[in-house]
């Protein structure tokens, strides 16, 4: 075994966040991450291994039934919105919750809107941005947990946010004593070789209550796309919106991310992971 394989082997476990539940469902994704990785089925965005294409109905079902088995919770991202119906009927004959999010998506006009936006604006003054990478401290990812998990935002488990288990990173801003204010994350969730693999789950946007309406998540949101498409070369940005949500679709829209055509199904085993939904 090589040196490097070793290393691998035997690095230290990620850091998790938010619940019990959520922990250790962080935990059983990257323990699954690295025996799947490297089969274009599956995806990864830190919260948990889904499946990564919609191929037959039946074929796609039973995947996500096999995973949710597994980790105790799963899905898929691209469910066509004309079989989310039969979709959900499916997994909730197993005893499954399911939770369900509209999917958005931005491409080249989204991320000349936001290098457009930066070039006018950007956070207040008395704010700077701290990018995680694989030598963050420790104290950046629990400060950009601390503000997700305040605004019932699951963050990505800290393999994600430090770019180890997927080309990805987190984007928290702090204040001048270094509190943190907001949150951005994105990830290439997909095998390299993917026809999708210039796309990232992006998103989880968060901001402190007292730090709201001053401009704060549209500058997160610039920043992170810019970031994004310059260091990780990411074309497509797609994110999750629950039905009733404006002030997200608002400011997705205003980016030039529009609804691609199918929905996020999360599928829940309420007897492994409590609660009926993962994430706001």
């Amino acid at each position: 075994m090589r040196s490097d394989e070793r290393a691998g082997l035997l690095r230290e476990e990620t850091e998790v966040f938010g619940t019990p539940d959520q922990q250790a469902l962080q935990r059983r994704g990257e323990a699954l991450w690295r025996l799947v990785q490297g089969d274009m089925r599956f995806a990864n965005h830190g919260r948990a291994v889904q499946i990564a294409d919609f191929t037959t109905f039946n074929e796609t079902l039973a995947q996500c039934l096999a995973l949710t088995e597994v980790l105790g919770a799963s899905g898929c991202e691209v469910v066509p919105e004309d079989a989310v119906s039969e979709f959900v009927a499916g997994a909730e004959a197993r005893g499954f919750v399911t939770d369900i999010y509209a999917n958005f998506m931005g491409r080249a006009e989204t991320i000349e809107i936001a290098r457009n936006w930066l070039a006018t604006n950007d956070l207040p003054e008395d704010l700077s941005l701290r990018i995680t990478g694989p030598d963050a401290p420790t104290e950046w990812l629990q400060g950009l947990a601390e503000v997700a998990l305040s605004q019932e935002v699951w963050p990505s488990s800290g393999g994600v946010l430090r770019g180890i288990d997927a080309p990805g990173f987190g984007m928290v801003a702090v204040d001048a004593d270094g509190r943190a204010v907001s949150t951005a994350c994105a990830a290439k969730s997909r095998h390299p070789d993917h026809p999708d693999a210039a796309m990232a789950q992006w998103g989880q946007l968060a901001t402190r209550d007292d730090w709201k309406g001053k401009g704060v998540a549209r500058a997160m949101a610039c920043h992170s796309i810019v970031h994004g498409a310059d260091a990780f070369e990411i074309e497509v940005f797609s994110t999750g919106i629950r039905e009733g949500n404006a002030p997200s679709e608002n400011l997705c829209r205003s980016l030039g991310l529009t609804p691609s055509g199918y929905a996020i199904v999360i599928l829940i085993d309420p007897a492994r992971f409590g609660g009926a939904r993962i994430t706001k």
